[in-house]
Protein backbone atom coordinates (compact mmCIF):
# COMPACT_ATOMS: atom_id res chain seq x y z
CA UNK A 1 0.00 0.00 0.00
CA UNK A 2 2.90 2.34 0.69
CA UNK A 3 4.06 2.05 -2.93
CA UNK A 4 0.62 3.10 -4.20
CA UNK A 5 0.88 6.11 -1.91
CA UNK A 6 4.21 6.92 -3.54
CA UNK A 7 2.61 6.54 -6.96
CA UNK A 8 -0.22 8.88 -6.01
CA UNK A 9 2.17 11.50 -4.63
CA UNK A 10 4.26 11.31 -7.79
CA UNK A 11 1.10 11.53 -9.91
CA UNK A 12 -0.14 14.59 -8.00
CA UNK A 13 3.24 16.29 -8.12
CA UNK A 14 3.47 15.90 -11.89
CA UNK A 15 -0.15 16.91 -12.45
CA UNK A 16 0.30 20.08 -10.41
CA UNK A 17 3.33 21.25 -12.38
CA UNK A 18 1.44 24.21 -13.79
CA UNK A 19 4.37 25.43 -15.88
CA UNK A 20 3.86 22.54 -18.34
CA UNK A 21 1.60 23.96 -21.04
CA UNK A 22 1.40 21.23 -23.68
CA UNK A 23 1.35 17.59 -22.62
CA UNK A 24 -0.76 14.81 -24.06
CA UNK A 25 -2.42 12.12 -21.98
CA UNK A 26 0.06 9.53 -23.24
CA UNK A 27 3.06 11.77 -22.45
CA UNK A 28 1.72 12.42 -18.95
CA UNK A 29 1.07 8.73 -18.31
CA UNK A 30 4.43 7.56 -19.65
CA UNK A 31 6.31 10.21 -17.65
CA UNK A 32 4.63 9.20 -14.39
CA UNK A 33 5.02 5.47 -15.06
CA UNK A 34 8.68 5.75 -16.03
CA UNK A 35 9.54 7.93 -13.04
CA UNK A 36 7.75 5.57 -10.68
CA UNK A 37 9.40 2.46 -12.11
CA UNK A 38 12.83 4.08 -11.96
CA UNK A 39 12.18 4.88 -8.31
CA UNK A 40 11.20 1.26 -7.64
CA UNK A 41 14.28 -0.01 -9.46
CA UNK A 42 16.62 2.18 -7.43
CA UNK A 43 15.04 0.85 -4.26
CA UNK A 44 15.41 -2.72 -5.53
CA UNK A 45 11.70 -3.55 -5.46
CA UNK A 46 11.38 -4.72 -9.08
CA UNK A 47 12.20 -8.21 -10.27
CA UNK A 48 13.24 -7.85 -13.91
CA UNK A 49 11.18 -10.81 -15.10
CA UNK A 50 7.99 -9.09 -13.89
CA UNK A 51 8.85 -5.58 -15.07
CA UNK A 52 6.52 -5.62 -18.09
CA UNK A 53 3.59 -6.89 -16.02
CA UNK A 54 4.31 -4.28 -13.37
CA UNK A 55 4.51 -1.56 -16.04
CA UNK A 56 1.09 -2.57 -17.37
CA UNK A 57 -0.44 -2.54 -13.87
CA UNK A 58 1.07 0.84 -12.99
CA UNK A 59 -0.04 2.29 -16.31
CA UNK A 60 -3.59 1.07 -15.67
CA UNK A 61 -3.54 2.72 -12.23
CA UNK A 62 -2.24 6.03 -13.61
CA UNK A 63 -4.88 6.06 -16.37
CA UNK A 64 -7.56 5.40 -13.77
CA UNK A 65 -6.29 8.16 -11.47
CA UNK A 66 -6.03 10.61 -14.37
CA UNK A 67 -9.60 9.95 -15.52
CA UNK A 68 -10.94 10.53 -12.03
CA UNK A 69 -8.80 13.60 -11.35
CA UNK A 70 -9.48 15.56 -14.54
CA UNK A 71 -13.12 14.51 -14.88
CA UNK A 72 -15.04 17.29 -16.60
CA UNK A 73 -11.98 18.68 -18.39
CA UNK A 74 -11.13 17.87 -21.99
CA UNK A 75 -7.47 17.05 -21.30
CA UNK A 76 -4.55 17.62 -18.94
CA UNK A 77 -3.74 21.00 -20.48
CA UNK A 78 -7.26 22.34 -19.86
CA UNK A 79 -7.15 21.02 -16.28
CA UNK A 80 -3.85 22.80 -15.63
CA UNK A 81 -5.11 25.97 -17.30
CA UNK A 82 -8.12 25.94 -14.97
CA UNK A 83 -5.83 25.50 -11.95
CA UNK A 84 -3.60 28.37 -13.11
CA UNK A 85 -6.63 30.63 -13.48
CA UNK A 86 -7.93 29.70 -10.05
CA UNK A 87 -4.50 30.43 -8.58
CA UNK A 88 -4.43 33.89 -10.19
CA UNK A 89 -7.85 34.87 -8.84
CA UNK A 90 -7.27 33.65 -5.28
Amino acid sequence: MKNLDDLYHLFEAHLLQLDIEKESHSDFISTVVETYLEDLKTKGHVCLQFELDLRDDVEFEVVSMLRKKIYGHFNVDIYRKTLREKKIYQ
